[in-house]
């Protein structure tokens, strides 16, 4: 699903490129920060950055921004992680 602009009377997508060098897709073995605590979690619970999306009811972006882009989500989504993940006290 798309954006629909009024003005245009059209639908459009936004997608936001994300250089090969900052999306590491290796397994983060020793997490150092927030988004690489998230990615382990999600990978050890065998799931794919689709589906922790559809999950909390955010999409794919979000899951992407908080993994690699150093960004926090917001309060509601960080006690959706933390209950999806029984990590209590392991995100700040």
């Amino acid at each position: 699903a798309g954006h629909y602009c009024y003005k245009h009377k059209a639908t459009f997508h936004l997608e936001k490129s994300i250089p090969i060098g900052v999306f590491n897709q290796a397994y983060p073995e020793k997490p150092q920060t927030f988004g690489e605590t998230l990615r382990k979690a999600r990978i050890d619970a065998g799931l794919r950055v689709k589906e922790l999306a559809q999950e909390l009811g955010v999409d794919e972006m979000s899951v992407i921004n908080w993994e690699i882009k150093g960004m926090k989500p917001a309060k509601l989504n960080m006690v959706k992680l933390r209950d999806r993940f029984n990590c209590i006290g392991c995100w700040k």
